[in-house]
């Protein structure tokens, strides 16, 4: 990664951050993007994501799936994980504009994620990574996989329950 690349994940993981700061209640919403360099090419997403953390905490995935479709399956992934409901949940025809309004911010979002892999060099894989249940957080993870770097777009909802 270099600096300009840097810059373009700083400035989409303020996006998403802004996008869960307006979301649910009090930080029941965070999301993050963060990217490094991978050394160990034969490593999986999931390793990678373990050896990131490690000092920090215990990872365990309840699931680790391919997106079969890339960038195109990722857009509609991330329909369901930018949730900017600021009022609680809303029913009728407030659902289906908070919908669309997910959708359009998935596309947004998308804009950059594709900016970032024109300037690194073309994506090879997408990985869906999940942490349910886990200290009250559940935790998905995309992991965008380039030649010698990587990409995570992380999103956690905290029980409140």
């Amino acid at each position: 990664m270099d600096k300009d690349n840097d810059i373009k994940v700083a400035r989409l993981d303020g996006y998403l951050n802004g996008i869960s700061e307006l979301s649910g209640r009090i930080r029941e919403y965070a999301s993050f993007a963060y990217a490094f360099s991978v050394l160990d090419a034969s490593k999986s997403v999931a390793d990678l994501l373990v050896e990131y953390y490690s000092p920090q905490v215990r990872l365990e995935f309840s699931s680790v799936i391919e997106l079969a479709g890339n960038l195109d399956d990722l857009e509609a992934e991330l329909w369901g994980c930018l949730s900017v409901d600021t009022l609680g949940e809303l029913g009728g025809l407030f659902k289906e504009l908070l919908v669309e309004r997910n959708k359009y911010l998935a596309f947004r979002v998308m804009d950059q994620v594709c900016d970032i892999a024109d300037s690194i060099g073309g994506c090879r894989k997408v990985f869906k990574l999940e942490r349910k249940g886990v200290d009250e957080t559940d935790c998905t993870y995309f992991g965008l996989l380039f030649d010698g770097s990587i990409l995570f777009l992380q999103f956690n909802k905290m029980s409140y329950d």
